[in-house]
């Protein structure tokens, strides 16, 4: 009876796929929602707002990096209500890499999934690109951007990728450093509470 509760009402109830296949498309599905909010939030901040010319006070100066850290925190949450379900919801190859070295997945898998992340994640980017190029245009035509190298060129990039901060330098260590630091912490937190 509670299992057609359950059902009834739309509750997982820990199902998994049986098929790699289903478990691709839903690591895509996966990934393609976690672009397609979490860069579509950045480019509401970075572009969306201040080229519509309705930015309200509170997302002027630094107040942007709330609409992007929630919408991240959505994105995230999103995500893994898609694909939780059938795949797990790995959602990142870093963790599918730590989950095979735990021994929680098979080696077979980590190549399959890899590759629905990858494709999942442009695609997202690539919706997002879709539906805001007139502001990201009008974002580098107002700024006299031409290119990344440019005064303000890596304002518009900053949308669909992080890059390091010119304190680094040239210390190629320190960036992967801070890379392996945030993996870190992203599976240590999110291996323990999951199981394939």
């Amino acid at each position: 009876m509670a299992e057609n509760t359950a059902v009834k009402f739309g509750v997982k109830t820990g199902w998994r796929a049986q098929s790699v296949w289903s478990e691709m498309l839903a690591e895509f599905v996966g990934c393609f929602v976690l672009l397609a909010f979490g860069a579509g939030c950045v480019a509401v901040a970075v572009v969306g707002l201040t080229e519509s010319h309705r930015t309200m006070v509170i997302f002027q100066g630094a107040g942007g990096w709330m609409v992007i850290v929630w919408g991240w925190a959505f994105a995230v949450t999103m995500a893994v209500y898609v694909a939780g379900g059938v795949s797990g919801a790995h959602i990142n190859p870093a963790v599918t890499l730590a989950f095979a070295i735990k021994g929680n997945f098979p080696w077979r898998k980590v190549i399959p999934y890899w590759i629905a992340q990858v494709v999942g994640c442009f695609a997202g980017a690539a919706i997002v690109y879709y539906d805001y190029f007139r502001a990201i245009n009008a974002w580098n035509l107002a700024n006299h951007v031409l290119s990344r190298a440019d005064p303000g060129g890596m304002t518009t990039f900053s949308i669909f990728a992080t890059f390091p901060a010119a304190y680094y330098g040239s210390h190629q260590g320190l960036m992967l450093m801070d890379q392996v630091i945030a993996t870190f912490f992203w599976c240590f937190l999110y291996l323990p509470s999951s199981t394939t």
